[in-house]
């Protein structure tokens, strides 16, 4: 991972939304602008949606809950996040969210990951759901393209590893600062 992306040449595009899994995501920093080392995302969930159990074979992801009321199953382990709580969502642990209450949850999400890439999954994602509802298969096949796993069953109870957010979360705050 490129440990020296230079800030300032990052512009952040807020015009940028995607749409999939019933979810609104607004690019602020793409994949593509830190040479494929992170991309940071906000993430427009509403009230009781589900994203379905996964697990990310290369991405640790960070999520930096804004506003509503988040719900995370980690390997079995159950976790709520409200405003200002960070929740650290290491590669390799399955898990899935979703959103409770009457609130819309609105969360940043800083993914990173050697190659980048969750952006364009989610991307990828949204066309299909520009189709109509895809089917089960075809997510699961797009997935496995980005190194990401969809989970069946119960979530097995696994202690997380650490999370290795290093260049994201300094951008993240930067980012939060100018807000």
């Amino acid at each position: 991972m490129n440990e020296n992306i230079e800030l300032k040449s990052l512009g952040v595009d807020n015009n940028r939304v995607i749409r999939a899994f019933g979810q609104e995501a607004q690019v602020l920093v793409s994949s593509e602008q830190t040479g494929d080392a992170f991309c940071v995302l906000r993430f427009f969930i509403p009230p009781g949606n589900v994203t379905p159990a996964h697990l990310h074979r290369a991405t640790d992801e960070t999520f930096v809950i804004e506003s509503g009321e988040i719900e995370i199953n980690r390997g079995g382990e159950l976790l709520r996040g409200r405003r200002g709580d960070v929740i650290c969502l290491p590669k390799g642990i399955p898990h899935g969210l979703r959103v409770i209450g009457n609130d819309e949850g609105v969360t940043l999400v800083v993914c990173v990951v050697p190659g980048g890439g969750f952006d364009r999954f989610f991307a990828a994602c949204a066309e299909e759901f520009k189709k109509g509802e895809p089917e089960m298969p075809v997510l699961v096949k797009l997935a496995a393209k980005y190194g990401i796993e969809f989970q069946s069953g119960p979530l097995c109870r696994k202690q997380p590893p650490p999370c290795n957010a290093g260049t994201a979360v300094r951008t993240l705050a930067m980012l939060m600062q100018r807000h």
